[in-house]
């Protein structure tokens, strides 16, 4: 059976094609396949094409890695601290606590048959040991990294992109002959888009070919001078061409090297054929990170015009190929620019004086996004949607908190303390900590906000397995809400004061306080409130085994849950309810309990609670006989606590699981066990669901 990292294969689609670059594919290509090289690093300008020509490499490479190649843009990375961490949100693991990021992805990917492609590293290149790290320390990793500059590290294989090949100086060429050469075929190609009738002959080949030859063969220059030309034939193109690059020198001063000296002003002669709305969005959109979707564009740089108008600017720039529209697998489509064309806008800000004024925008937009989606998010309404669109634009968030910390403290600190939520929700363990300790540096911060940031601070560090820290943070937000008397964040704290007793095993204390929550909620028009409080209590009922309190606490926090839409607490409750069942011996009841939780916490992509609900079958199915489908179940459990960063603790395994983990040896000799219990950590859970009998 093939591991079920198989599936996983994620690289972003575009409508054009590749033009030429066979040699180029080949080579890599035969680099990557080679078993001596591992680390391989695809040099070239911004603009040469290394992108494209990375992820055609991987369609060619495919059937290669059998456990996938996954794509990490990392052009929207600009701290090395969120490098690996972005590997293995790519990857689709989570932070384990008190493990470092990149110890758990070596441990995850140690056998791994697998190709990353890692885009745009050079901003972040100081990260590139750790990568190496990554690859050295397991056994069949390969990476190919694009870069704009070699990373110089020990193991770096490193292939320089040189420009599209263009014809010999001096020797008469036919059409057909002119067109085999790359840097004309893509000139042709991609004017044929905008005039359809276009066929290279004797008289325009001359002016085709001094225009691939003035553009030096640059894939990027080639791409948007063609794009632009629905009305000018190649001659008068030539001409408004050579004159442009003659008397535009502004990047005099800024150059590296001539191609890099051809981009600027073909871009501002790109700009210069654009409509108002297209201009503006183009000079302005070097604020986003990781891309856009319309409505962003709106907000921030065209508040004065339609939808329907920018959307229409929008298809435009890409007809014109200075933006381009993004799909992955099973996300909506996004509008992203090159780092060349984004380095543009960031120069055409700073030189009208406009980056501080649009950066500002930027922030109280996504600032406004975060506090409409999450507080109803976290309460159960659009869960699934909104944490699907903060995924979506966490890039954009991140660069808004970056930006707010030294332009705003208010609004980083009231940023950081409603982004906590998401952070938990995604097992974002190191970024979260990193975020609430560059808060709690702040001095002079609002009493009453205070008193949320300590909340928050708390629940990191709680998730992070540091219960003493967490309750000291509590105990101190819970006297700053008591002097404001502020009732919400009194039952927040009290909540989690409750589940940190539970987590130092202090059950009765934990019990006491859900109780009283329970009592001081129950006039409360807040659902979601009450929902938390009453399935707290019945889960430290299964823990005291007081089975029947727990049943009637669960059920009421599942019928509470299902009336406010919150998929999390109606999986828990049901895992609980679960449990219930088990500890009174109804074993086929408890089966139905827990594939119907797996069922809902799949829905909302929520794998941190996923373990526990296999754990639970494999202990029902060995209680019932079935040995073999128990020792799968917890093969898979392993499998998704690693992936999502969800190892077992303490209390889990005295619960339950050493109990399970013993009563499933008993039946199987020790090679069978093992063999099976790899089978499990190799099947999908999708299997698993199906062969569920009860």
């Amino acid at each position: 059976m093939e591991p079920s990292l198989t599936t996983f294969t994620k690289l972003p689609i575009y409508d054009t094609i590749l033009i030429g670059r066979h040699a180029e594919r080949t080579e890599v290509a035969s680099l990557l396949e080679s078993p001596e090289t591992r680390f391989v690093t695809l040099v070239g300008e911004s603009g040469a094409g290394k992108t494209r020509l990375a992820l055609e490499i991987a369609g060619q490479l495919n059937a290669a890695f059998l456990n996938g190649i996954i794509f990490v843009p990392l052009a929207s990375v600009q701290n090395i601290r969120f490098v690996i961490p972005a590997i293995a949100a790519a990857v689709g693991v989570q932070e384990i606590p008190h493990q470092s990021i990149l110890a758990t992805l070596i441990a995850y990917l140690q056998t791994a048959s697998m190709l990353l492609i890692i885009d745009n590293i050079e901003q972040v290149e100081a990260a590139a040991p750790e990568i190496m790290k990554l690859v050295k320390n397991t056994q069949n990793l390969k990476v190919l990294v694009t870069s704009q500059i070699p990373l110089k590290i020990s193991g770096e294989v490193v292939y320089q992109l040189p420009p599209l090949s263009l014809p010999p100086d001096n020797v008469r060429l036919s059409p057909g002959d002119l067109n085999n050469y790359p840097a004309i075929a893509l000139f042709v190609n991609r004017l044929q888009a905008v005039q359809p009738d276009f066929q290279l002959n004797t008289i325009n080949s001359i002016p085709v070919r001094r225009i691939c030859e003035l553009l030096d063969g640059f894939p990027l220059a080639i791409e948007l001078i063609a794009a632009h030309s629905e009305s000018l034939t190649p001659t008068d193109l030539l001409l408004l061409l050579r004159n442009h690059l003659k008397t535009n020198n502004r990047y005099s001063s800024i150059i590296t090297s001539s191609r890099a000296a051809i981009l600027g002003p073909v871009l501002d002669w790109c700009m210069s054929r654009l409509p108002d709305l297209a201009r503006q969005i183009m000079q302005y959109q070097g604020v986003f990170l990781g891309g856009w979707i319309t409505e962003n564009i709106q907000a921030i740089i065209a508040p004065d015009h339609t939808n329907l108008e920018v959307e229409q600017a929008l298809s435009l720039l890409v007809k014109k190929h200075l933006i381009l529209k993004e799909t992955l697998p099973g996300e909506q489509p996004r509008f992203v620019v090159l780092d060349a064309i984004r380095a543009y806008s960031e120069s055409y800000l700073e030189s009208i004086h406009k980056r501080e004024d649009i950066q500002r925008k930027h922030l109280m937009h996504y600032f406004s996004i975060v506090n409409n989606i999450i507080p109803t998010a976290k309460k159960g309404q659009k869960q699934l949607s909104g944490l699907t669109y903060l995924r979506s634009e966490y890039y954009n968030i991140r660069s808004a908190l970056e930006y707010s910390r030294n332009a705003d403290l208010g609004v980083f600190i009231r940023l950081t303390t409603v982004m906590g939520w998401y952070w938990r929700t995604n097992s974002h363990l190191s970024e979260s900590l990193y975020w609430i300790k560059k808060s709690l540096q702040i001095s002079d911060i609002p009493s009453e906000l205070y008193g949320n940031l300590l909340y928050e601070s708390a629940m990191a560090y709680r998730r992070n397995g540091d219960n003493s820290i967490a309750l000291n943070y509590l105990q101190k937000s819970l006297e700053i809400h008591q002097n404001h008397n502020n009732t919400d964040g009194i039952t927040e704290v009290l909540s989690e004061l409750g589940n940190t007793y539970v987590d130092m095993g202090k059950f009765d204390i934990g019990l006491d306080i859900n109780k009283q929550l329970i009592d001081k909620l129950q006039d409360d028009k807040d659902e979601w409130k009450r929902t938390v409080a009453i399935g707290n209590a019945g889960f430290i009922y299964i823990l005291l085994h007081d089975f029947d309190n727990a049943f009637n606490m669960l059920e009421q926090a599942y019928e509470l849950a299902v009336n406010t839409g919150d998929k999390i607490i109606e999986g828990v409750s049901l895992t609980n309810i679960g449990w219930v069942a088990y500890g009174r011996q109804q074993y086929t009841r408890a089966i139905r309990y827990f594939k119907k939780a797996l069922i809902t916490h799949l829905a909302v992509k929520d794998f941190y609670h996923i373990p526990e609900n296999l754990e639970g079958l494999a202990g029902a199915y060995k209680k019932l006989g079935h040995h073999k489908q128990a020792v799968i179940f917890l093969g898979l459990a392993e499998y998704f606590r690693e992936v999502a960063e969800a190892p077992l603790v303490q209390l889990e395994i005295d619960r339950y699981y050493q109990d399970i983990l013993e009563d499933a040896k008993i039946g199987l000799d020790l090679l069978s066990f093992n063999d099976t219990w790899n089978e499990g950590r190799n099947i999908s859970i999708e299997e698993v669901l199906s062969s569920i009998l009860y």
